[in-house]
């Protein structure tokens, strides 16, 4: 289906039959595109990142950091996991660890940070403030206008919250 900004809605469906349209760039002019432009169904194996797991010693507690912090929440347990879903839909997993907890810095070697959307940078960066978060350095902007803090969870893994200028 066409939209009137050139984009291309096409359907997208998961193993189970669920269906999303997705949006896609078209890579004509609306002028060159008859009226009725069908949806096209394709399915695809790979949707993407459901969710991702971060070990610690206590995943009840840092479930509930991130409710506390940044308005997860918890919508799944099962024995010792818990899951938690922000607003955007996005997952996290908390599980327990086993031995003790390496240290880390901004490039060690694996997941290094998990980033935070925000619509508003500064109410957001206010709100993680009174909420006494630990900062690591000082916030930026790139050059194109993006705008992020680092921070640390309640177990010091490290997060940024980002406003972009402009999606990617």
């Amino acid at each position: 289906m066409l939209r009137k900004d050139s984009s291309v809605l096409k359907w997208r469906t998961d193993s189970q039959g669920n269906g999303c349209l997705q949006n896609l760039p078209a890579d004509r002019s609306l002028s060159m595109w008859p009226a009725a432009v069908p949806v096209v169904f394709e399915p695809t194996m790979f949707q993407g990142i459901e969710h991702t797991a971060i070990a610690t010693s206590s995943p009840e507690r840092l479930a509930q950091w991130y409710v506390d912090v940044l308005d997860f929440q918890i919508n799944y347990r099962y024995g010792p996991f818990v899951f938690a879903k922000a607003p955007n839909g996005s997952m996290i997993e908390f599980i327990p660890s086993e031995g003790e907890t390496p240290s880390q810095a901004m490039r060690t070697p694996g997941i290094r940070h998990i980033a935070i959307a925000v619509d508003d940078f500064d109410q957001a960066h206010a709100e993680l403030a009174k909420k006494g978060v630990r900062w690591v350095g000082e916030s930026s902007t790139s050059p194109d206008g993006n705008r992020l803090a680092f921070f640390e969870d309640g177990d010091g893994n490290y997060l940024h919250i980002i406003q972009r200028a402009q999606a990617i």
